[in-house]
């Protein structure tokens, strides 16, 4: 059952930020389990992912970016501390 739910709110992470965020706000009473997600190499940009479950932050630092991200705080430190350059601006100019 649980590798089904996760499966379904998989299936709706990869819909699109825009979907994603929409549902996340019309079914605010269900938690996202993210167990098996498998961010190596996505743009995880404007995506809400604070609350999720089963989200760990070696599945986040996998991602190419982390940008504008919504994330759970203790995420947030823990890839401000470690790993920062996923949490800035990839269009940004140095």
């Amino acid at each position: 059952m649980y590798q089904e739910i996760s499966s379904q709110h998989l299936a709706k992470l990869t819909e699109g930020v825009k979907v994603w965020n929409n549902w996340r706000r019309e079914y605010q009473d269900i938690i996202p389990d993210l167990r098996d997600a498998n961010l190596r190499g996505a743009t995880v940009r404007w995506v809400t992912l604070r609350g999720a479950k089963n989200l760990t932050v070696q599945q986040l630092c996998k991602a190419l970016t982390l940008y504008e991200a919504e994330l759970d705080q203790d995420h947030q430190e823990l890839i401000l501390r470690d790993h920062s350059h996923l949490l800035e601006d990839p269009d940004k100019s140095i």
